[in-house]
């Protein structure tokens, strides 16, 4: 583990800049008291022949003293909040900013809350992946649903998404206040493990009242009456453990000890090019590895290419890392404030946030 805080600033040659001694005593007196299982440093590096501040957080899952939590702006699948309020919302230690996400504010790929699916649509890229007993990897999922009803599986096409004919899709509390599905459609509407109501419309169904409704459009055989039982079961293909949360990323930095950074991904574009950045890994330890890199500020810390980012969290002992958001979302909140330089000049509105606090 890291030491609470460190910050350390090098020359070009990797020498230690003596002159600032004095500014990293008095930032290391700042830094604010983080959990125990967490670890904090701050350094201000040449890459490249760039300057660039790099913070680093490593976080010990296992040791039960400190849990990752996910939480979407305003707790809900839409929209855009600042990490930093998301941080307030759960009194984080630390939070970083998380998944990419659409113009709606809507996370882009797979996420699991609690061991739930609230977004099944795999965007090709791996995901970072946390165990009940706090075991961390990052690798390729796939996941699929299904709900039995009265002894008849359903199953579910994806969950939180858009419904096409044919398809059933499943519809948690995260999405809204509605299914926002406006085509003639079934719906199940399921509450305590039961079948509450049958609704048959072209108009959204509030998800108000209930736990989850099963949303199809066009015809269902599915012989069911109100009252039957109820059974939500996901399936998590090659998870190394028994999922407890899970966020997909942009791409892979390194896989196995080996950089595995492609030139282009869907989510990033080119990944040559000098850019803020928000990583995540996994150490030879186990331990959860966050990084943050500030970005277009000349002369202080003007970012990092991908396979800069790769060597990086090479650097900080990582077996596994991948992509996070970045550019200007690019944010590290400690003790409820933002703690970096965001490169837009203030903190930006994201949609998804990875909270590190203190366990109950």
């Amino acid at each position: 583990m890291s030491v609470p805080f460190s910050s350390v600033a090098h020359g070009k040659g990797g020498r230690p800049v003596v002159k600032i001694i004095a500014l990293a005593l008095a930032l290391a007196l700042a830094a604010p008291s983080l959990a125990s299982g967490l670890g904090y440093r701050k350094e201000q590096n040449f890459i490249g022949g760039r300057p660039e501040t790099v913070y680093t957080i490593e976080a010990d899952l296992r040791s039960g003293k400190v849990v990752l939590q996910q939480a979407l702006s305003f707790d809900l699948f839409y929209g855009i909040e600042g990490v930093s309020s998301m941080a307030g919302r759960y009194d984080a230690d630390v939070a970083v900013n998380g998944m990419f996400y659409n113009y709606l504010g809507s996370p882009a790929g797979i996420m699991i809350v609690d061991g739930k699916p609230i977004s099944t649509r795999d965007i090709g890229a791996p995901s970072v992946m946390v165990s009940t007993n706090g075991e961390v990897a990052i690798g390729e999922l796939e996941v699929s649903s299904e709900v039995i009803v009265g002894g008849v599986k359903m199953k579910v096409s994806a969950v939180n998404d858009a419904v096409y004919d044919g398809q059933t899709v499943l519809f948690t509390q995260e999405y809204g206040k509605s299914t926002r599905v406006r085509r003639y459609c079934i719906n199940y509407c399921i509450k305590d493990g039961r079948l509450k109501d049958i609704t048959r419309t072209d108009k959204p169904v509030m998800l108000d009242g209930y736990d989850y409704i099963l949303t199809t459009v066009g015809k269902s055989r599915a012989s069911v009456s109100v009252g039957d039982p109820c059974i939500w079961q996901s399936y998590y293909a090659d998870a190394p453990f028994d999922i407890d949360e899970a966020f997909q990323t942009g791409g892979w930095l390194l896989k196995d000890g080996v950089i595995a950074l492609k030139p282009y991904e869907s989510y990033i574009g080119p990944t040559n090019a000098l850019a803020p950045r928000t990583l995540a890994g996994v150490n030879r330890n186990g331990e959860l590895v966050l990084v943050v890199v500030d970005g277009r500020n000349p002369g202080i810390s003007e970012g990092i290419t991908g396979l800069q980012a790769a060597q990086l969290m090479l650097d900080a002992g990582c077996t596994d890392a991948a992509f996070l958001d970045g550019g200007a979302s690019s944010t590290l909140v400690l003790g409820g404030k933002v703690a970096n330089v965001p490169s837009g000049g203030e903190e930006r509105g994201v949609a998804h946030s990875i909270l590190l606090t203190r366990a109950e």
